[in-house]
C-alpha cells in the first residue's frame, strides 16, 4: 500500500500535495535576436523562420550583389548582424499574392527501364550487360493532380519553402522491415503489405548539394508502427512537405519496390533517382499594399520573441511605416537606414517626410563604400544591420544579476564599425552634423580618439522629437523597453489570480527587477521633485472604476543619461 494518497477521503492518512514552485521568473524575451521583412530568394510561404550563421546560406539562398537589386541589401543585413553578435533572425519573406508553387509528383510507370546510378551511370550485371527493370520511376511537377493518375503508382508534395533557384529532389523506396511486411497465405507465394513501403524524399541544394530537408515515412496512409503511432510520411513530414496521396493501387506497392529504377535490387542496394525541378515562380518583386502586410503581420503575429527589428536598408516608406507601427505594437526597437548615396541635406529630408515620433526607432546614415564581404568588389549599404547585432553582442554581456549594459549605447569608440576597405564619400560640417542631429540622424563616420580615428557611430539618438527629454537617447529607450517587456511578463503570470495575491506578488517582483536595475547602473536618483531623489516609485492598485478585476500598475523610473556633449573650458589663473 502506498504511504499516501493524492486526493484523501474520509479515511485516515497522508495527502500529499503537489510540489509548489515559488523560484520561477523572467526567462527573458529575445533580446539577442532580431526580426527582418526582406526579399529572399528562399524562405518559407505560410510563416516567419529562424536563420542562424550556419543556416543562412540553406534557408534563405545565395547572396545576390547590389548590383542586380537593391532588394538583396536586406540579406547584407541578415548577414552583418548574425556575424556581429544576433544569435538569430527572424525572417518574414515578402511574396506576391500570385507566386504559384507546384507540386513535385513522384510515379512509377508501366515503361521498362535501365537501371542507373544517381549520376547517370548504367548499372550492369556480371556479365557487363544492363540491369533493366519493368517499371521506370521518374519525378516531375504538375500545376494540378486533380485529372488523377492510372494504374501506376504516384505521389505527390507540395514544399512550403519557395526556392527561386529550384532544387534536386532525390528519392528511394524501401520496405520497413517488420514481421508483417510480408503475408505469407497457406498456400502460395508471399505477398508484399503495401502498409510497409517506405518512402525516402531528400531536397538538395542544385549548386552545393548540400540536404536542406529530409522526409522518411510510408507511403500508404494506414501505416503505423508497433505502438499504432503513424508513420505515414505526410504526417511525419509535414513541418515543410505538404503531401498528397495521388495514386495508390495495392498491387504497385510491391512493383515499386522490387520492379522500379528507384526500389530495392535483389542484393540489398537501394536505387536513389534524383532530378532538379523548379515548382516555385516567384513572379516578381513589385509588392503591394496588401502583400506587405501580410509580410508585416507574419512578425507582428508570431509567437516568437525578438529583441529588435531591422530595417534590412529597405527604401519602401510604405514599408517603413508598417515596421515602424509594429515596433509600437510590440513594444520593440527598430534601426533603419537612410540611403548611403544620399547628401546630408537629402538624408534629412528623406527622415524628415517619414514624420517619426518614436523612441523605439533610431535611424542611421552611412556614407562609406566597404568592401562587400558575400560578393566582392566595393558598395554602400545601410549600417543598421551591423548596429543590430552589436547590441545583441552586448546583450550577451550578463552581470550577476541579469542585467546587460544596456546604459551604454552601440556608439563613439568601444564601437567602430566591423568592416574592411572602407572610404568616406562625404565629410560633413559642424552645421551639417547639426542638422543631422537635429533630424534624429545618427552618422556613421571616421572620428578621432586618443589612440587614432576609427569609423563609428558617431550618435545616439532615437527619432523622438525631443530636444531635452531623455526619450532622445538610444540607451533609455532601450532600458525602458526592457523594463516594459519585463513587467508585462511579470504581471501576466498572476492574471486570473486572486486580486490580493496579483497585486502583493507582481509588487514583489517589479520592486526587486527596479532594485536590480539600480545595481546594475541603470537608475540614478531622480530630480522630479515628486520622486523625493528616489530612483524608482511602484503603484499596484485595484483600478478606480473597476476594482473587482482590473490591476493598476505603474512605475516611475529614472534612466542614466549618455554622454554626448562635453563642455571644457580652461581659466588661467
Amino acid at each position: 500500500m502506498a504511504m499516501f494518497e493524492r486526493q484523501i477521503g474520509e479515511q485516515s492518512g497522508i495527502q500529499l500535495n503537489p510540489t509548489v514552485d515559488r523560484t520561477d521568473g523572467v526567462a527573458g524575451f529575445g533580446d539577442q535576436t532580431a526580426a527582418i521583412v526582406g526579399s529572399f530568394n528562399r524562405g518559407r510561404m505560410d510563416r516567419a523562420f529562424w536563420v542562424d550563421a550556419q543556416t543562412l546560406r540553406a534557408r534563405l539562398g545565395a547572396a545576390v550583389s547590389l548590383n542586380k537589386s537593391l532588394l538583396n541589401e536586406a540579406y547584407l543585413h541578415v548577414y552583418e548582424a548574425l556575424r556581429n553578435g544576433a544569435q538569430q533572425v527572424l525572417v518574414s519573406r515578402l511574396l506576391r499574392e500570385n507566386v504559384t508553387n507546384d507540386f513535385v509528383v513522384i510515379q512509377v510507370d508501366g515503361t521498362a527501364g535501365a537501371l542507373q546510378t544517381e549520376t547517370g551511370e548504367p548499372i550492369l550485371d556480371g556479365a557487363g550487360a544492363a540491369i533493366t527493370v519493368g517499371n521506370t520511376a521518374i519525378i516531375t511537377t504538375a500545376a494540378s493532380i486533380e485529372s488523377g493518375f492510372t494504374d501506376e503508382l504516384a505521389i505527390a508534395f507540395k514544399l512550403l519553402d519557395g526556392i527561386n533557384e529550384g532544387f534536386i529532389v532525390r528519392a528511394n523506396f524501401d520496405a520497413y522491415d517488420d514481421v508483417d511486411a510480408w503475408v505469407t497465405p497457406v498456400e502460395g507465394t508471399p505477398t508484399f503489405n503495401p502498409k510497409s513501403l517506405r518512402l525516402t524524399i531528400e531536397i538538395l541544394d542544385k549548386t552545393s548539394l548540400q540536404v536542406l530537408y529530409r522526409a522518411v515515412g510510408a507511403v500508404s496512409p494506414d501505416s503505423v508502427d508497433e505502438f499504432n503511432q503513424t508513420r505515414y510520411i505526410g504526417d511525419l513530414a509535414s513541418d515543410v512537405f505538404v503531401f498528397s496521396k495521388g495514386n495508390l493501387p495495392d498491387a504497385s506497392y510491391q512493383v515499386a519496390l522490387e520492379d522500379s529504377t528507384m526500389g530495392v535490387m535483389a542484393n540489398g542496394t537501394r536505387l536513389f533517382i534524383r532530378q532538379a525541378v523548379e515548382p516555385f515562380d516567384p513572379v516578381d518583386t513589385a509588392y503591394t499594399s496588401t502583400e506587405m502586410d501580410v509580410a508585416v503581420d507574419a512578425l507582428r503575429y508570431t509567437n516568437e520573441d525578438f529583441g529588435y527589428i531591422m530595417g534590412g536598408g529597405t527604401r519602401s516608406v510604405p514599408l517603413l511605416t508598417r515596421l515602424i507601427a509594429t515596433a509600437y505594437h510590440t513594444e520593440t526597437l527598430m534601426a533603419f537606414d537612410a540611403p548611403s548615396e544620399m547628401t546630408e541635406e537629402e538624408a534629412i529630408a528623406w527622415a524628415t517626410s517619414l514624420n517619426v515620433d518614436n523612441l523605439l526607432i533610431a535611424c542611421y546614415w552611412t556614407p562609406l563604400k566597404c568592401d562587400e564581404p558575400l560578393n566582392g568588389g566595393k558598395q554602400s549599404w545601410g549600417s543598421s544591420g551591423a548596429q543590430i547585432g552589436l547590441r545583441c553582442n552586448r546583450n550577451a554581456r550578463l552581470n550577476s544579476l541579469g542585467f546587460a549594459p544596456k546604459n551604454n549605447p552601440i556608439a563613439g569608440k568601444d564601437w567602430p564599425l566591423p568592416r574592411s576597405g572602407i572610404t568616406q564619400l562625404r565629410t560633413p560640417t559642424p552645421n551639417q552634423l547639426s542638422a543631422l542631429a537635429k533630424a534624429k540622424i545618427n552618422p556613421v563616420i571616421l572620428d578621432k580618439f586618443s589612440d587614432g580615428s576609427r569609423y563609428t557611430f558617431r550618435d545616439s539618438l532615437t527619432m523622438a522629437r525631443t530636444l531635452i527629454s531623455k526619450r532622445k537617447l538610444i540607451s533609455v529607450a532601450e532600458m525602458s523597453a526592457h523594463l516594459n517587456q519585463m513587467v508585462v511578463r511579470i504581471v501576466k503570470d498572476y492574471i486570473q489570480k486572486g486580486m490580493t495575491v496579483a497585486i502583493a506578488r507582481s509588487r514583489a517582483q517589479i520592486e526587486r527587477l527596479c532594485q536590480n536595475a539600480e545595481a546594475s547602473g541603470w537608475l540614478v536618483p531622480s530630480r522630479d521633485p515628486q520622486m523625493a531623489g528616489l530612483t524608482f516609485v511602484l503603484e499596484l492598485k485595484p483600478n478606480e472604476s473597476h476594482p473587482n478585476d482590473w490591476m493598476d500598475v505603474r512605475f516611475y523610473v529614472s534612466f542614466d543619461g549618455v554622454a554626448r556633449v562635453a563642455i571644457i573650458e580652461q581659466t588661467i589663473t
